[in-house]
């Protein structure tokens, strides 16, 4: 039997132009932020989750599996090796974020700076799982990694280590429902917004965007979307139709409040509680990948298959259509970060903690779109320029190294990180450090990992 799918080559380098400038916008807005100039950085997050999901797919999904040997078990038929798959996930992520830690555990852990030097805190660093303790907005501070900025590498390996037990599951759906549990993705990603939406309470900020079980559903709409261009399938365009709906609900309640007349106050004092989202998710996964039966009846029932028809019908006019879809998708992306910087009395919400739900949808769109679009898009051809694919192959260690750095001209130097010479010194050593880190640690371990198999 014939395991593999047919062996179309996808173009995704544009995706590491795309990781390359989120790492930069990321970098940017933690340091404007010292001077209270809020550019929303924090909307870039769901990138590092849908582009691990989805090229993640395109490397391990070409290859139909029948399981996984997770925990030693057997079955018939092709098996996914988790072992390999852990060791090549551990060598790519581990020694930046083991040597990073290291050093801020020397230079400011034990100097009093950051994270408190206790034994929990000292035990979840290393072994990932600092973002598992965020349950409540009192617990950050004290068990965050000793680089700040590796939460997410701890929140991304509790998705490596489901991985393997995911993709079989999602493997033998069929693409519209696919696109089904992309739909129910997306809405389980959105449970946290009404903490925001009907009781601005930003004290959840860190619980709701960095625990796994909030970011799970990210991960896998990015999965779910990967396996979906690997089939060489077209995106039905009324799947968008939620979303557009979702999108004119988030609107409307900010120009028409009166317009919600429904009482929030009892619906948002119980889905507060952390353990309900937990379980939420943990119920609808459950049925999502071990029932079928109940998958197919969300499908056939409930009303979530808007996608009956296929717009595009061949290669050339799907790549057109996705030139501008993408461009288009991009632009509506960077107007509500511009809105929300310019003109932030037509955006009262806090666009960099409710964006990071909000927008994840139209991160998907131009994930997909960027390998689907034949190279024709604007933002796709800016994405694949030299210089932005030097700054994804970078981009890893840029994320993890700036604040660190910050950090040391802060406490060692005595400079104000707001000022603007202080911020092009952080840019500057930021990018020498990220670049050596990356050739002498990361590329040099990989051709000794190369060397030894």
């Amino acid at each position: 039997m014939n395991n593999m799918l047919p062996a179309e080559v996808i173009d995704s380098s544009a995706l590491d132009g795309m990781r390359g400038f989120a790492s930069i916008h990321i970098m940017v807005f933690h340091l404007l932020g010292m001077r209270d100039i809020r550019i929303c950085g924090g909307i870039e997050m769901p990138v590092f989750f849908l582009l691990s999901g989805f090229c993640l797919v395109l490397g391990y999904g070409r290859t139909s599996w029948d399981g996984c040997t997770l925990l030693g078990f057997t079955r018939p038929g092709k098996l996914l090796d988790c072992r390999k798959f852990y060791q090549n996930r551990l060598a790519r992520i581990g020694p930046l974020y083991y040597l990073l830690n290291g050093i801020c555990f020397v230079v400011f852990s034990l100097k009093g700076i950051g994270t408190v030097v206790t034994v929990p805190a000292v035990l979840y660093t290393l072994t990932f799982f600092n973002s598992w303790t965020y349950v409540d907005p009192g617990s950050v501070p004290a068990t965050e990694p000793y680089d700040p900025a590796s939460w997410t590498v701890s929140t991304l390996v509790s998705f490596y280590l489901v991985f393997p037990l995911l993709l079989p599951q999602l493997q033998g759906l069929s693409t519209p429902k696919l696109m089904t549990v992309i739909i129910i993705m997306f809405y389980l990603n959105c449970l946290p917004l009404h903490l925001v939406l009907f009781h601005q309470n930003y004290e959840w900020f860190w619980p709701t965007t960095a625990h796994p079980m909030s970011r799970l559903p990210v991960f896998v709409m990015g999965m779910a979307a990967g396996l979906i261009r690997l089939r060489g399938e077209c995106w039905r365009w009324r799947l968008d139709l939620h979303y557009l709906m979702f999108f004119t609900l988030l609107v409307t309640s900010q120009f028409y409040p009166s317009w919600f007349s429904f009482n929030w106050n009892i619906l948002g004092q119980f889905s507060s509680i952390s353990i309900y989202h937990l379980l939420y998710i943990i119920y609808f996964l459950t049925f999502c990948f071990i029932s079928p039966d109940f998958l197919s009846f969300l499908h056939d029932r409930v009303p979530l298959n808007f996608y009956s028809s296929i717009i595009v019908h061949n290669s050339s006019s799907r790549q057109n259509s996705w030139r501008w879809r993408v461009d288009f998708t991009f632009l509506i992306f960077l107007s509500t970060i511009l809105v929300k910087i310019f003109l932030p009395a037509w955006l009262s919400y806090d666009w960099n903690f409710i964006g990071q739900f909000a927008t994840v949808y139209m991160l998907l769109i131009i994930i997909f779109g960027l390998t689907t679009d034949g190279n024709k898009s604007l933002l796709g051809t800016i994405f694949r320029l030299r210089v932005s694919q030097f700054l994804g192959k970078i981009s890893m260690a840029l994320y993890l190294i700036h604040w660190p750095v910050a950090l040391y001209f802060q406490h060692y130097q005595g400079h104000f990180i707001g000022a603007t010479e202080t911020m092009l010194y952080i840019c500057g050593v930021s990018f020498v450090l990220s670049v050596i880190a990356t050739y002498l640690v990361e590329d040099a371990l990989r051709h000794v990992l190369k060397a030894s198999k």
